[in-house]
């Protein structure tokens, strides 16, 4: 048995369990932080983009930007783990019932998609072919959706919504995670924006619902229309005033609570479909629909 093993070692027929793709290391993962020379670099070995998406909008006693911080810090640490780069600053996301909240910056569905879309074609001209969003907001459907589908019908390239990646990887990890949210605001670089020493009354916090107990109608009228009459209604605070030393350990917690997660996803396979699915398109459907499908062609090296 023992000179099977190393027979097997010789041969290489181990190598799938011990070989792990080495992502290469970086001073940043932040596009928009990153010099020219450092995006040519990059995009002469890859080319994938992840775009955290927020709204900025009332959030009880957090930040108006809470929404787009959570998804900013998931980004840089899963772009860390797929080698990608992060396109950062779309907080411009449909806001949905909070549009009653003066602190809230409206931009309709249509708007805020199209302005997406304007975004990815620019990076599509740079040269990245394969797009992850990341949000935590409702209503970003509305947003993200439209664009996922028409970057492949009009240039063939693919994108993923990355709210079940997330979710599927966060039910993985045995233990809390219920510090994530000032994990991800330091990953973010912005911890200290956390307010201190406030807590909104039990009455006025955003209670939710125990996972598999039914949902409030309200819950579900998202197709429909809705505005809060509260900032109640979509409020959130620390279970107890914060200091700073509080505040600091929650973000420890927290960041080893998303290490956790985002060791949980596998992006490999995910890529490798990705590029299926692009070399289908210029492969299979351009020469079988070129009439209907008359957009440029983008190969996989």
């Amino acid at each position: 048995m023992k000179k099977l093993f190393v027979l097997l070692i010789l041969m290489g027929l181990t190598l799938p369990m011990i070989a792990q793709v080495k992502v290469p290391e970086m001073r940043t993962r932040k596009l928009t932080s990153m010099t020219n020379k450092e995006v040519e670099d990059y995009l002469a070995r890859n080319d994938v983009i992840i775009i955290p998406c927020g709204p900025i909008e009332m959030h009880g006693l957090m930040p108006l930007e809470a929404e787009y911080i959570g998804p900013l810090g998931w980004a840089i640490k899963m772009a860390e783990k797929a080698d990608a780069l992060v396109f950062p600053h779309f907080a411009f996301l449909y806001p949905g019932g909070t549009t009653s909240g003066k602190g809230t910056f409206y931009m309709s569905g249509i708007e805020s998609s199209q302005l997406l879309m304007n975004i990815c074609k620019q990076l599509v001209r740079q040269g990245f072919k394969r797009f992850f969003f990341v949000s935590g907001h409702g209503p970003a459907t509305y947003t993200i959706y439209p664009v996922v589908r028409e970057l492949y019908d009009e240039y063939g390239i693919p994108a993923m919504e990355t709210s079940r990646i997330i979710s599927e990887a966060r039910a993985k990890v045995t233990g809390p995670t219920d510090k994530t949210f000032y994990g991800l605001y330091k990953i973010a670089g912005q911890l200290e924006d956390i307010p201190l020493g406030v807590v909104l009354p039990k009455s006025e916090q955003m209670t939710m619902p125990a996972p598999g107990a039914p949902r409030p109608p309200t819950a579900l009228n998202m197709g429909m229309g809705n505005i809060y009459s509260y900032e109640s209604e979509h409020s959130w605070s620390p279970d107890q005033p914060l200091t700073e030393e509080l505040r600091a350990r929650y973000a420890e917690e927290g960041v080893a609570q998303v290490d956790k997660i985002v060791a949980q996803m596998d992006f490999e396979p995910l890529l490798k479909v990705m590029n299926d699915q692009i070399k289908r398109y210029n492969e299979e459907l351009i020469p079988k629909f070129k009439e209907l499908l008359n957009f440029k062609k983008y190969k996989v090296d």
